[in-house]
């Protein structure tokens, strides 16, 4: 069968395989209902069947009736990596794969796509000492002379 089964012929071809439960006997039905078309092979006729007992639909435009079923990001994985990061925030995802058998790129995007969380990284940055503080103080007093604004008095740096 070279042509695509119409969304219609699905909806027969499933309800024919519910009914009947035999490939042969839907192919027979389908020819005499759809004259001037091929029946489906057999295994076009399995496929739609199975599509409809696994989502009550036989169209393709609803999520899980195409591509690959998701394995790595499942719920089980997606809970086992949330108590390990609730056990330890700090935790990477290098050593959080490590603890859990998870791969680490899973676990990544499990924290990222599933759980919502976000890289963050520390930034190191050095502490002002009194006589910094002091110094730009007056460098702040200066520029505002030299622009004639009028210094807060009320910081009391």
């Amino acid at each position: 069968m070279g042509d695509r089964v119409t969304l219609e012929q699905r909806r027969v071809v499933a309800s024919l395989m519910e009914v009947y439960g035999s490939p042969t006997v839907v192919r027979q039905k389908f020819a005499e209902r759809f004259a001037g078309r091929d029946s489906p092979s057999r295994l076009t006729i399995y496929r739609v069947y199975a599509k409809f007992v696994k989502t009550a639909s036989v169209a393709d435009n609803y999520r899980g009736n195409a591509g690959r079923s998701r394995t790595g990001r499942s719920d089980l994985n997606i809970a086992v990596v949330q108590q390990a990061i609730s056990q330890s925030p700090s935790k990477s995802t290098t050593r959080c794969s490590l603890e859990t058998g998870i791969p680490q790129k899973t676990v990544w995007r499990i924290l990222t796509q599933d759980l919502g969380m976000r890289p963050y990284h520390i930034q190191v940055v050095q502490a002002l000492t009194a006589v910094q503080k002091r110094v730009r103080v007056e460098c702040c007093q200066i520029l505002a002379q030299m622009t004639n604004i009028q210094p807060c008095e009320s910081d009391g740096i």
